[in-house]
């Protein structure tokens, strides 16, 4: 999580009764999904598996990661045709910075020269993310956005976060955007933001 209930309270400047710890744990995890669906990047990294269309061509594009166990070339019955699990078999681009973001086969050392043209037939297993935590300035706006998010969920004054209960309100991304433009606070992800064509 790109923030948490205390750095929340200090923000505020209150302390914030713990029978609202499951809304704000609900309303962290909103702010954390904004922000990645905005910047289209998750900051803190986690080791799991994502499959990718091979294209026919030495190299993929791949999502942010930090380190790579191995990449497996599955077959068109679903079985594991080819392991590439030593750094000889592939480069990892950028070179001299991560997050990494492609990867391309060695033609001298990869037990195939190109990735085989197909549909979610790449098998990456990597630590993806953008990094073991997220930057201070997302940290910021993640908590900028909590607090407000929070303070707007309250009919009532600030100080009544002691016991106010908040039944069944659910924060949106809609709720979400309203609060981060009045804040101001796109311009700080927009360094973050990835582009497609």
């Amino acid at each position: 999580m790109y923030t948490a209930k205390a750095t929340i309270e200090n923000y505020l400047q209150v302390t914030i009764n713990s029978s609202l710890n499951d809304y704000i744990d609900d309303c962290i995890v909103a702010v954390d999904n904004w922000i990645d669906s905005y910047t289209g990047t998750t900051f803190e990294s986690s080791e799991t598996t994502k499959l990718y269309d091979g294209t026919g061509d030495k190299e993929i594009l791949v999502d942010d990661f930090t380190g790579l166990t191995k990449i497996q070339v599955i077959d068109s019955a679903g079985n594991v045709a080819y392991t590439m699990d030593e750094a000889s078999d592939y480069y990892l681009y950028p070179s001299n910075t991560t997050p990494k973001t492609k990867i391309q086969l060695n033609p001298n050392g990869a037990s195939v020269s190109l990735f085989p043209i197909g549909y979610q037939n790449v098998k990456v297993y990597a630590t993806f993310g953008h990094s073991a935590s997220a930057p201070k300035d997302v940290e910021l706006v993640a908590t900028m956005l909590a607090s407000n998010v929070l303070r707007d969920s309250q009919d009532s004054a600030i100080s009544n976060f002691k016991s106010e209960k908040l039944g069944d309100y659910a924060v949106t991304l809609t709720d979400i955007d309203t609060v981060a433009d009045r804040l101001g606070v796109k311009k700080m992800l927009d360094m973050y933001k990835k582009y497609y064509l």
